[in-house]
């Protein structure tokens, strides 16, 4: 139940980053005319996205890989043998199959949550690393001259 709630939690903020990245207003003729201020926005608006979305993953992957680390082993103060648990007063008796039962409960979970960890990890920073430079150069990324002279006509991308 804590892991939906805590997704749940994890995609509210992802979403309302996504929603805040978005403003909606009315486009001018003058400013549809220039392809690279159009384009400049909509990598700016792309870094927006993408970070959005990368650092809630981050944290998700962290999470997991920290709930991975420190998840108490239920096996921990049970022995499957019977002289060793009347000799030690804090081992107590547990037939193998419950022992080996619980241990595979316990190595599934942890496997799941350390697979899930690693890769919402790298994806998150992944995109938190693409979608920086994207959100902090999105308008002038882009600058493209188009140079027409009397030779023919060039490009120059600046960056």
């Amino acid at each position: 139940m804590r892991k939906i709630v805590t997704l749940t939690l994890l995609m509210a903020v992802g979403f309302a980053m996504t929603l805040n990245a978005q403003v909606v207003q009315t486009d001018s003729i003058g400013r549809a005319a220039n392809p690279n201020v159009e384009i400049g926005k909509a990598i700016k608006t792309t870094g927006v996205i993408s970070m959005s979305v990368g650092l809630p993953c981050v944290l998700a992957g962290v999470a997991s890989l920290l709930y991975a680390e420190y998840l108490p082993n239920p096996t921990e103060g049970y022995t499957t043998s019977q002289t060793v648990a009347s000799q030690r007063a804090d081992m107590q008796y547990m037939t193998t199959k419950e022992f080996i039962n619980k241990l595979e409960i316990y190595n599934g979970k942890v496997r799941t949550a350390n697979n899930a960890g690693c890769m919402l990890t790298s994806i998150g920073a992944a995109l938190t690393i693409v979608g920086i430079p994207l959100y902090h150069c999105g308008k002038r990324i882009m600058t493209i001259d188009v140079n027409y002279t009397g030779n023919g006509a060039g490009m120059a991308l600046n960056f």
